[in-house]
Order: C-alpha cells, then sequence, then structure tokens
C-alpha cells in the first residue's frame, strides 16, 4: 500500500547536534548560562544550523533547502 502524499507527511528530516565552547579569562557562573542560552545561544550557533541544513540537503540530492535569517 502506498501513501499519498499530504501537506502534513515529512519529506526529510535531519537531525544535528552541535557542541558550543565558550572561553574566557573570566569564570563564567550559572546566571551567565541562564541569560546566554535563552539570549545569545541561538543568534550564536543559527548560522551554522543554516548552513548545515543547506549543505546536507544538497548533498541528498534533493532541493536544498535554505532557513531563514534568525530574528532576535
Amino acid at each position: 500500500m502506498t501513501r499519498k502524499p499530504s501537506s502534513k507527511s515529512r519529506y526529510i528530516q535531519i537531525e544535528v547536534t552541535f557542541v558550543v565552547t565558550l572561553k574566557s579569562k573570566f569564570e563564567f557562573t550559572e546566571d551567565f548560562f541562564e541569560i546566554y542560552k535563552e539570549i545569545s545561544l541561538h543568534l550564536n550557533t543559527w548560522p551554522y544550523l543554516r548552513e548545515f541544513v543547506n549543505q546536507a540537503t544538497a548533498r541528498m540530492n534533493v532541493p536544498s533547502l535554505t532557513l531563514p535569517l534568525y530574528k532576535a
């Protein structure tokens, strides 16, 4: 039995994990990380995710997907 494509069906699923390393002369506090993960983390990692998704889909021989720019 073949399933008909619908707007709700998934064409492709990509999973990726990034490791973010922060370096400073000063010790990071828990408060810093709470603020960082809510405000800066997405802004700093989004370009890497966009590039990864674009390049991965291009290599899969499917139409390459470009994620939108991150809007803070």
